[in-house]
């Protein structure tokens, strides 16, 4: 919200922000649409699992983006802000006709990659956006892990990888990767 008064307040830093969201495209384009029409019902047809904390957070989010709104009502097109949201996750691709060792090779071998080279092929496409990546906090992790999660679908020594936060790390260098465990 800092960001948002600075603009307000005519002492502007940077321009765009996105936020990425641990979610798929397809998730991002229902959020968009909330965020843009505040039509929930596509964002309630597609969470099974939601609770009242993540609908507080899409509300607050719903709030920022009313307030960049506002804020670009009152400048030129060449000058308003830029909030935007990204689900870099993809989907296995097998869905249920993966089996659960399918599934956990992925999830250690795939996910956190291809999470990271969307974030990465994102920033390359908008370099002049700040991107605030919000995740659970154990993809924040740099060094080599089990990710197997107690799992012994697949052997412990098949299990180990690395999170997103070493994946970005390495592209974006650590200096400029900072985590913050929630």
């Amino acid at each position: 919200m800092a960001w948002l008064a600075l603009h307000r307040n005519g002492t502007p830093t940077f321009r765009g922000i996105t936020l990425v969201l641990e979610f798929d495209k397809d998730f991002e384009v229902r959020l968009k649409n909330f965020l843009d029409y505040s039509d929930e019902k596509p964002l309630l047809k597609y969470i099974n699992d939601t609770s009242l904390e993540d609908f507080e957070f899409f509300g607050d989010l719903k709030h920022v983006y009313q307030m960049v709104s506002e804020i670009n009502s009152r400048l030129s097109k060449d000058s308003s802000l830029v909030f935007d949201i990204l689900g870099p996750e993809q989907q296995l691709g097998l869905h249920n006709k993966a089996t659960r060792e399918e599934h956990s090779r992925w999830f250690v071998n795939e996910r956190d990659k291809v999470s990271a080279a969307n974030i990465i092929e994102y920033s390359k496409s908008n370099p002049d956006q700040k991107i605030l990546v919000f995740y659970g906090q154990g993809h924040f992790t740099r060094e080599l892990v089990d990710k197997g999660f107690g799992s012994e679908v697949i052997p412990k020594s098949e299990r180990m990888g690395y999170m997103l936060g070493h994946n970005l790390s390495e592209h974006f260098g650590k200096a400029s990767v900072l985590t913050v465990a929630q």
